[in-house]
């Protein structure tokens, strides 16, 4: 008599909000099964934080069987399917492939560049920080286009003030300067303002002083700011559109289920109907 030999299955588990493949798997067992395995145990951590964001709406994966395949070729088949669904650009959750997809999970994707320096990544983070919400706001349409605009003018000033000031802090000569001023502030106020006032002014020109700064550091340096303040909505659009683009803003949002998953798989059609029939088999009889 002939074993027959035992089977089992790589599946996919699919976002039921836009119907995108995020994980592909294996299992020697029952496919909700293992789904529930996932649940109470996801595989890593951007799984936890994807399951854990459809847990909070009340929704759970999709759990379909791509292929059934004999158990000692079941780890070679779910590498191969792997490989195959990263080829064509679903946005895998599985390792490695979820660390280039961590941003999907909170709505935007990093601009970063592998090589961007400190100041560029700082900046990069502040733009997500200012803009990120209002982004994914913009993308799912619950904001116009209009008052998306009024608010990265608006802010900015906001923007390019963080922006200088992180860059600035990267110079040495600018962190010396500010602490020495603190120390300086600090001096006065413990009382060193009487011996400033008795033994250095004296012998400071300050009219002298003042009219040096006025006329060659205080007007050229209000010229520049208001210069910068005009700039500053072109700046902050810029790194607005960064986001945005990243947000999906302008792309269409889906309103219906990818046309190839209209015919429900008949493994998952089956799982189904065993499902269904094991809760029915377990819930009380009434009386007849």
């Amino acid at each position: 008599m002939t074993t027959r030999p035992r089977t089992g299955f790589v599946y996919t588990l699919t976002d039921p909000r836009d119907g995108t493949i995020r994980y592909v798997g294996k299992t020697s067992g029952q496919l909700l099964t293992r789904l529930a395995q996932h649940l109470a145990s996801p595989t890593n951590p951007a799984m936890r934080v994807w399951l854990n964001a459809l847990s909070l709406q009340g929704l759970t994966p999709e759990i379909t069987a791509v292929r059934t395949v004999p158990i000692d070729a079941l780890s070679a088949e779910e590498e191969r399917q792997i490989t195959a669904h990263a080829q064509r650009g679903h946005r895998l959750l599985n390792s490695p492939y979820y660390h280039q997809h961590l941003a999907d999970l909170i709505g935007v994707r990093a601009a970063l560049r592998p090589a961007a320096g400190p100041s560029i990544e700082q900046r990069n983070r502040l733009a997500a920080f200012l803009y990120g919400r209002l982004a994914s706001r913009r993308a799912s349409g619950r904001i116009s286009k209009l008052a998306a605009a009024a608010y990265v003018i608006i802010t900015g000033p906001v923007y390019l003030a963080g922006a200088t000031a992180m860059a600035s802090w990267r110079s040495r000569t600018v962190r010396v300067t500010v602490f020495t001023a603190m120390a300086v502030g600090y001096l006065m106020d413990v009382g060193f303002d009487r011996l400033a006032h008795d033994y250095v002014t004296p012998y400071l020109h300050l009219p002298e002083l003042a009219l040096f700064w006025r006329h060659y550091l205080a007007e050229p340096l209000r010229t520049i700011g208001e210069h910068l303040l005009v700039l500053s909505p072109v700046i902050s659009g810029a790194a607005y559109k960064t986001i945005a683009d990243a947000a999906g803003v302008g792309k269409p949002v889906p309103t219906k289920m990818p046309t190839q998953r209209k015919t429900p798989d008949p493994t998952t059609l089956d799982t189904a109907a065993r499902a269904a029939a094991a809760l029915d088999a377990a819930l009380p009889k009434r009386p007849s």
